[in-house]
């Protein structure tokens, strides 16, 4: 565990985590123990979507991933 701590305390790019918001395993709070893991680091819930957000919800998958790409450039 302390290599993965070392590696992503040295990376400095952005991270957009998305997590379903009807999944409770691997859901919102294991996510938020990840972002502390990172420097610069955001969590997203997709409504009615699981474990795989994208196959889930795509329109709001895209949606998030849009406005998270346009607020870094």
């Amino acid at each position: 565990m302390k290599r993965v701590t070392a590696i992503t305390a040295a990376y400095s790019g952005s991270i957009l985590f998305m997590t379903g918001a009807c999944k409770d395993w691997t859901g919102a709070s294991l996510q938020q123990k990840h972002l502390a893991m990172f420097n610069d680091a955001e969590l997203r819930v997709i409504p009615h979507a699981r474990h795989d957000v994208i196959w889930d919800n795509p329109s709001a998958s895209l949606n998030v991933n849009r406005i998270f790409l346009s607020e870094r450039n």
